[in-house]
């Protein structure tokens, strides 16, 4: 999938816009910018600053490679070129438990009997009834994750891109998307460590490239689905992502939110509804709507989402 949409000039260099070219199989740069952008255990890398990226976070990619190999080639060519791990610091990585977000996986977690009532119908299943019955071509999960609601999105688009800043987390998004099944590993607290296997249908139309919101590798009006989740309340700027979030979208394609509403950054999403209200037709929207996820030492947390759907004008 990938080469194909480079190919079609909708993937682009993350720095300059331009239309990309492949030097090898796993290696692309454009001919304005020093960027290099690897493909690495089947997960592109398209970060702006490509080379500090993966100078810097080469805890999180080398333990993605000693999970998923790669050939001798790529990791020759990312060793030699940024080294080994100097820290003996590991830094937090564990971010999630595998299938989080997936259909069914809280069928396969013990929690509290009051808690089930807050996962019976989670914001992705909600965001994607509002869509059923439509047939999209492509489609773009900003902040995917691991790449839950990538998996609800591949039954109603043709192809499905996922954007996550965390190398660790897309390579496993693309391990779990086209699997059938997804090893469910948690701590259960003072009983120890839980584990099943959660059946899914594979998602074979879904791909995860590791990249930055902030500077989207995509051309202009390539997507008829862009969804944003869980992430517009960390960036420091939400309405020009939401601006180039717009550019990228054909007319009448659907934009889809998943935020929480009330942070602490006073004015943060002030501009957001006048920016909706002028490019989007509302279709559906609900506000408070509650969900649980697990944090990285294991504790459930309880959120509430303002969550809306529209269509460019």
């Amino acid at each position: 999938m990938f080469d194909d949409l480079v190919k079609q000039g909708l993937i682009r260099c993350a720095d300059t816009g331009e239309v990309l070219e492949e030097f090898e199989p796993w290696l692309f740069a454009s001919a304005q910018s020093e960027n290099l952008y690897p493909i690495m255990s089947g997960t592109p890398i398209l970060h702006p600053n490509s080379d500090g990226f993966l100078e810097t976070e080469i805890w999180t990619i080398s333990r993605a490679l000693a999970q998923w190999p790669e050939a001798g080639e790529v990791r020759e060519w990312y060793f030699s070129r940024y080294g080994t791990i100097a820290s003996a610091e590991v830094p937090d990585l564990d971010t999630a438990v595998r299938g989080e977000g997936y259909p069914g996986f809280w069928q396969h977690v013990e929690i509290p009997d009051f808690a089930r009532e807050l996962v019976s119908f989670c914001p992705e299943q909600r965001i994607s009834s509002w869509l059923a019955g439509e047939k999209l071509g492509l489609g773009l999960d900003l902040g995917c994750g691991q790449g839950g609601m990538m998996q609800y999105m591949s039954s109603i688009c043709e192809r499905v891109l996922g954007l996550e800043t965390n190398f660790y987390l897309a390579t496993l998004a693309n391990q779990q998307l086209p699997a059938s099944e997804i090893p469910v590993r948690y701590l259960v607290p003072e009983r120890g460590v839980r584990q099943s296997m959660m059946s899914k249908e594979p998602a074979p139309n879904a791909l995860v490239l590791c990249g930055d919101v902030n500077a989207l590798p995509f051309a202009a009006e390539s997507f008829d689905w862009i969804h944003c989740g869980h992430f517009l309340d960390l960036v420091d700027d939400p309405i020009t992502v939401l601006l180039n979030v717009t550019r990228l979208l054909k007319p009448g394609g659907w934009l889809t939110i998943c935020t929480p509403w009330d942070i602490d950054e006073e004015g943060h999403f002030d501009e957001m509804p006048a920016l909706l209200e002028e490019g989007y037709q509302q279709v559906a929207f609900a506000d408070g709507t509650p969900w649980l996820r697990f944090n990285h030492k294991r504790r459930l947390i309880l959120h509430e989402d303002w969550i809306w759907a529209g269509r460019r004008k």
